[in-house]
């Protein structure tokens, strides 16, 4: 398994792409702006920082790559590498834990961040 360390947002992750899928001052270091967009301000994951967590408007929703997504196309939780499949839509903009995506319709390798 991969293990990525986050700083603020999404960094680099599989395949050197990268998850953050929303616009820069959306996850932005500031409180003030965080809570104008509709999201909240809060530590998230094992960092001892406060960042801007957002719920995605299409939490839920089917999706075959990050590209259908405003946030990440996360995996089921049973699914294999290699596997063909459909995800879904990311709840927030910051997806921490161990989790796969899904990109061409196929699941990449468990990562887990934070």
């Amino acid at each position: 398994m991969i293990f990525i360390a986050l700083v603020m947002g999404f960094s680099v992750y599989s395949n050197s792409r990268k998850l953050d899928r929303i616009p820069e001052d959306v996850t932005s270091s500031d409180e003030e702006k965080c809570i104008k967009k509709g999201g909240e301000w809060r530590v998230v994951g094992m960092g001892p920082d406060n960042r801007c967590i957002i719920k995605m408007i299409d939490a839920g929703r089917p999706c075959t790559s990050n590209e259908d997504c405003k946030g990440v196309c996360l995996a089921s939780i049973d699914s294999k590498p290699g596997d063909k499949a459909v995800g879904e839509c990311s709840l927030y903009n910051l997806v921490v834990g161990c989790h796969s995506t899904v990109s061409g319709g196929v699941v990449g390798q468990m990562l887990c961040s934070e």
